[in-house]
């Protein structure tokens, strides 16, 4: 026989996003999965109920497991929610414990015309926090370790990529240093002179340079005058020429030498004797 509807009872279903406190307990069913339908555990739920004193929207079936005895029937694991520890403990009281569990149940499935249990665990108790409010939470905090991971990357890109800037700039300073110390001293006249780079009427010279270089020819020799009408003052000149002409000659000598152009050396030596017994 089905009993009435049950009557409207002050207990209700938690609000979300507060903690919940249940009762978990797996009664034996002497039914096969197929036979347990959506009918049969709608009545199911609001026997249980019943028997706790509560209503069929804070009871839910978490699983339904045929058993492998040769008895068969099915483990029905079963969930009755609480608002609060008080309400827990209310709905607690009105199951009993060990048999009474079972029992309890019984009367309120035979109302609902369903077969009786044939058997009962004991129940546990438990508390959790309101999984839409968990949800939330972990949300956040994903949002946050992504914030913070995310300014944390770009940080180190833009090191990097200052890093390798500065690199790149030292590395221009070192090849400019470089360039700088291997460029060639400014010459003084003089050593340009007897490098071969300006003659000795002081023009500078398109010619060869360096050992084995063709050298400017000396200047000419300012020719003394037979018929005497020179005087003392051109002799003086041809005189103090000579002389120049000699030093430069000596000069130009121990430069090649020093630079390792030996013939050249050679012919500078025999131009300055050929002076010098003039």
């Amino acid at each position: 026989m089905v009993s009435a509807p049950l009557e409207a009872q002050s207990v209700s279903a938690p609000p979300p996003n507060t903690e919940t406190f249940t009762l978990t307990f797996t009664l034996t069913m002497p039914y096969t999965k197929s036979e347990f339908d959506s009918a049969k555990q709608d009545k199911f739920k609001a026997s249980v109920a019943s028997a706790a004193g509560t209503i069929a929207s804070n009871v839910d079936i978490l699983s339904i497991t045929e058993e492998r005895r040769r008895a068969g029937g099915i483990d029905i694991e079963t969930k009755i929610c609480a608002a609060d520890e008080a309400g827990m403990d209310k709905m607690s009281e009105s199951l009993g414990s060990g048999d009474a569990v079972k029992t309890k149940i019984n009367t309120e499935l035979k109302k609902q015309g369903l077969r009786e249990a044939t058997a009962s665990t004991s129940l546990s108790s438990s508390s959790s926090q309101n999984s839409k409010n968990g949800v939330k939470n972990s949300e956040g905090w994903f949002i946050i370790t992504g914030c913070v991971g995310l300014v944390v990357l770009l940080c180190l890109c833009a090191c990097c990529f200052r890093f390798q800037k500065c690199a790149r700039s030292e590395e221009k300073l070192a090849s400019r240093a470089v360039e700088l110390s291997s460029a060639p001293e400014p010459m003084d006249p003089e050593t340009a002179r007897v490098s071969g780079i300006i003659g000795f009427d002081g023009v500078v010279s398109g010619g060869e340079t360096g050992p084995g270089a063709s050298l400017p020819p000396p200047p000419p020799q300012t020719a003394e005058l037979d018929d005497g009408e020179s005087g003392g003052g051109v002799g003086l000149q041809s005189s103090a020429g000579v002389a120049k002409q000699m030093a430069d000659l000596k000069a130009a000598e121990r430069a090649a030498a020093a630079r390792g152009d030996y013939n050249g050396a050679t012919d500078l030596q025999n131009q300055y004797k050929a002076l010098e017994s003039q």
